[in-house]
């Protein structure tokens, strides 16, 4: 761990070799600038340095952009542009592998985990593009209610125990306090769309440019009871982090999950504000206090050698994972 004075000391060499027109200096000063710390405006000009070494054809630069562009994080989305940088990533990590010193282990580790972000982005790319599932009415409606400002349009198909989660805080319970709270979102300058998951279809995007809070796009995720009303609405972070498990990703098995129930995350108890207002369970609607929160780590004989380690939520109830939250991935070379 780097004390605060080295820190700034690297941050700064880093920024003179950028300046000096080494792209990899400019990539590894992007990383300084659009750290979780960074402000607003910090984050803009820490872009412009990761797109400045992406199109000199640095490598790293271009998978940290091609996430950027996929999540559409502080600036416009560019699918198509995301999907050819992980091309040209795996390609030039794939030369520099076959070329790498094999007993230099932590390096070659080190670029095939990066090279691994790269296919797990494409893949995802390319899964996303197949679903041609139509629009729920729950989520059409959501979506003209947000395009009109106009929460009346919302208000005849919420079940009156609806619920509206928002990560960290507290749900709001009810159709009046979940009304209430939606008013005060429409009257913010924001832009809607839809977008494909994986497991839930087309869901509603929803982005507030130029807010720092708000540099990740948000999903929000709907499910609807035997009457046909929404019941549960999530406001969910688009952001599947370094390795692409966003919101709606496909599940993993559960002869995986099973050796991993009963490692429990005891910080993420019923009443810890850190599982509040996370994914429901879409299955029964179990809401994210009252799922089971255990440390999850992937078989890597299933993932081409890969293991993903992070948080995982399973309902209890109906035996599936809810969220995974990745927070590392190891390889064993």
């Amino acid at each position: 761990m780097l004390t605060p004075e080295e820190y700034e000391k690297k941050k700064n060499e880093a920024k003179e070799a950028a300046l000096a027109g080494d792209i990899t200096a400019q990539w590894k000063y992007s990383k300084y600038l659009m750290g979780s710390n960074s402000t607003y405006e910090e984050y803009r000009q820490g872009l412009v340095f990761l797109l400045l070494a992406a199109s000199h054809g640095q490598c790293f630069a271009q998978i940290d952009l091609a996430y950027t562009e996929f999540y559409g994080k502080g600036g416009q989305k560019d699918i198509d542009d995301a999907l050819l940088l992980c091309k040209r990533a795996i390609s030039t990590f794939q030369e520099a592998i076959q070329k790498h010193n094999r007993d230099d282990k932590a390096n070659l580790s080190f670029l095939m985990r990066n090279q691994n972000k790269a296919i797990r982005l494409r893949d995802t790319i390319l899964k996303l593009r197949s679903i041609t599932e139509p629009v729920s009415d729950a989520q059409l409606t959501l979506c003209q209610a947000f395009e009109r400002h106009d929460i009346s349009i919302l208000e005849p198909m919420l079940d009156d125990q609806a619920t509206f989660s928002l990560m960290c805080r507290p749900h709001y319970t009810g159709k009046t306090e979940v009304l209430n709270c939606f008013e005060k979102l429409l009257t913010k300058d924001y832009h809607v769309s839809f977008v494909p998951t994986e497991r839930y279809g087309m869901v509603v995007e929803l982005y507030i440019p130029n807010d720092i809070h708000n540099l990740i796009r948000s999903l929000l995720i709907v499910r609807t009871n035997d009457k046909g009303k929404i019941h549960r609405i999530a406001h969910q972070a688009y952001n599947g982090g370094d390795y692409c498990f966003p919101p709606g990703c496909e599940p993993f098995d559960w002869k995986e999950i099973e050796p991993c129930l009963n490692d429990i995350d005891t910080a993420r108890h019923p009443q810890s504000a850190i599982v509040r207002g996370r994914m429901f369970c879409m299955n029964c609607g179990k809401l994210s206090h009252e799922l089971k929160w255990i440390h999850f780590h992937s078989n890597p004989k299933l993932h081409n050698g890969f293991s993903y380690i992070g948080r995982l939520s399973v309902c209890p109830d109906c035996h599936q994972q809810v969220e995974f939250i990745c927070e590392d991935c190891k390889i064993e070379i």
